[in-house]
């Protein structure tokens, strides 16, 4: 005899639909037009996902650099030099922010931190290749780390200081924050695959000095 079946009940395996990503996909789209249909917006968007794509190729070739001239511990410390200056830098931002004009002030950090980028690729450029001359290049490559570092905490407070005045309604402010989320992921993308691939064929310094002229164009598109 067969078993009656029940009402509601389904004799084929379930089939699982998978969540639709069209519609995300075109309200990101919709936000990111949105967005950049201001002016002010679409400039601190452009100068943000440049920042976050040197500041990842910096990163990249200063850990290289530093672990191929002192080995591990000298990576280690790359990492700890470059953190430190942030923390503090950032800590403050919000006092420096209350001094100085919003967008004199990402001037002057997109200005210091391409001098960091540049001072890395001269260092890497003319680096020695004696015991001596590596201890010095390591040293010189702290210094510019940190700077490079300490000028780059303060941007993200900074803008966002900046932006509910440039947003002409909420819509548009909340827009905002899809445009800074999409620059910092391809920004992060960016950088460090732009680096890695100069890297592999020995253009290590060109590494630094590309991430220069980023930081140099993020002044400009911030004045």
């Amino acid at each position: 005899f067969r078993r009656p079946r029940r009402r509601g009940a389904t004799t084929g395996p379930r089939r699982f639909r998978l969540p639709a990503i069209g519609g995300s996909l075109k309200s990101i789209v919709a936000a990111l037009r949105e967005a950049f249909a201001n002016d002010g917006i679409r400039r601190l968007g452009i100068s943000w996902m440049l920042g976050v794509e040197a500041d990842a190729a910096l990163t990249v070739v200063l850990l290289v650099t530093a672990f191929n001239r002192g080995g591990i511990l000298a990576a280690g410390l790359m990492g700890a030099v470059r953190y430190i200056p942030a923390i503090i830098a950032g800590m403050l931002a919000g006092t420096m922010v209350k001094r100085f004009r919003g967008d004199r002030f990402l001037v002057a950090l997109g200005l210091i931190r391409a001098l960091a980028a540049a001072g890395t690729a001269f260092t890497i450029a003319t680096a020695g290749t004696t015991m001596d001359e590596k201890q010095v290049t390591i040293v010189l490559l702290f210094v510019w780390a940190a700077v490079a570092a300490g000028a780059g905490a303060p941007v993200r407070p900074t803008q966002i200081t900046l932006m509910p005045a440039i947003a002409r309604s909420p819509r548009e402010l909340v827009a905002a924050n899809t445009v800074w989320t999409t620059g910092e992921g391809l920004g992060a993308f960016v950088g460090p695959f732009v680096a890695g691939a100069l890297m592999a064929i020995n253009l290590h310094s060109w590494v630094a000095g590309l991430a220069a002229v980023a930081f140099l164009l993020t002044a400009i598109i911030s004045a």
